[in-house]
């Protein structure tokens, strides 16, 4: 007898053939083994939940021990540490650390509190107020360096000197500054045709009068003058050449007109005769004593030097310790800017003679 039920697709009519062994199961027509299913499957997901639930719990408990340095890193990570679905759930059941909680830790050792601050609050801020004063101290002792080194060099090494007259023309001329080794001659020797910066012995300058100058003017000129920036304004020192060494014989003039120094004509390059044959409008013979030089003015008839003072004190002789030092450069003006040359060629052949009394060795 044919019967009518509920066809698969929810119909009513004829019942089909049946097609195995099936059992609807209640009302709703889920079948029995999709719910026995989906039980399986609940009992499962609280099972994995539960054991997530204690290995995140284990985890924290890892992961809050002491951080070296307080920061925390993906190298502080156990190795352990579980992936996919159980990473989410502890994640999420993870508890905060107390680290978290009090900002987390920036790559350059500021907090997030910190950071917010700005430039006032950090050490970059004061850094940057601080930075004038930095340069204004670090200028300041640039200064005073520069200040002892310019006054050590014009102490012991080099001193400025301007040219105020014609008696070295063409070698100097009126208004160059030239540079005076402060080494010759006690620990630099002198050379015959050296260049030399001197005290007036006695006599050989006439009295000048002191330039009248504002107390300003006079503080900043002594200023200048002390760290070396200007020539001294100085009315006793003479410049000359070096003729005659201590010992050395000296005479004016051979048959040529040349001087001769230990019996050996020299050739004088460096002179202006104007005019002249002679290398000396005045004749002398003259064995200089010891430490003492002879010295004349490369313009030879413009030039009161040692051939004008033989009748005075000193005989004409320049005593060594009054030699302030070798002058070696022109330094000004630029376009006379060269090295003062000794013309060593000029008295190579010239030998070297004991002053008289010095002591045999």
């Amino acid at each position: 007898m044919a019967t009518r039920g509920r066809t698969d697709d929810g119909r009513t009519g004829a019942a089909a053939a049946p097609r195995g062994p099936i059992d609807r199961g209640p009302a709703h027509g889920r079948r029995p083994h999709a719910a026995k299913h989906v039980r399986e499957t609940s009992s499962d997901w609280v099972e994995q939940h539960a054991a997530a639930e204690a290995e995140a719990g284990a985890y924290a408990n890892r992961s809050a021990e002491p951080l070296s340095l307080g920061v925390r890193t993906a190298a502080a990570r156990p190795a352990s540490a579980p992936t996919g679905t159980s990473a989410a759930v502890l994640a999420a059941a993870a508890p905060i650390a107390p680290a978290e909680r009090a900002g987390a830790i920036l790559d350059d050792g500021l907090d997030e509190a910190d950071a917010g601050h700005g430039a006032q609050g950090s050490p970059h801020g004061r850094e940057h107020r601080g930075g004038a004063g930095v340069f204004l101290r670090d200028l300041l002792v640039v200064a005073v360096l520069a200040l002892v080194l310019s006054v050590g060099i014009k102490t012991f090494l080099v001193r400025p000197f301007y040219i105020p007259s014609a008696s070295m023309h063409d070698t100097l001329i009126e208004n160059d500054r030239v540079l005076v080794s402060l080494l010759s001659p006690d620990t630099i020797p002198l050379t015959r045709g050296s260049v030399v910066v001197f005290r007036d012995p006695g006599g050989w300058l006439p009295p000048t009068a002191t330039v009248a100058k504002t107390p300003v003017q006079a503080v900043v000129d002594g200023v200048l003058e002390t760290i070396g920036l200007k020539p001294e304004e100085t009315s006793d020192h003479l410049i000359k050449r070096v003729l005659g060494l201590p010992g050395d014989h000296v005479v004016c003039c051979n048959a040529y007109g040349q001087i001769v120094v230990n019996d050996v004509p020299v050739s004088e390059p460096y002179v202006q005769l104007a005019g002249h044959a002679a290398a000396s409008g005045i004749s002398f013979d003259v064995t200089v004593p010891a430490g003492h030089v002879w010295v004349m003015g490369d313009n030879r008839y413009n030039s009161e030097d040692s051939r004008y003072h033989q009748d005075g004190p000193g005989g004409g002789f320049v005593p060594m310790e009054d030699i302030t030092g070798r002058a070696f450069l022109i330094n000004w003006p630029l376009d006379r800017f060269t090295w003062l040359s000794d013309y060593p060629e000029v008295f190579s052949a010239v030998p070297s003679r004991e002053p008289e009394g010095a002591a045999q060795g």
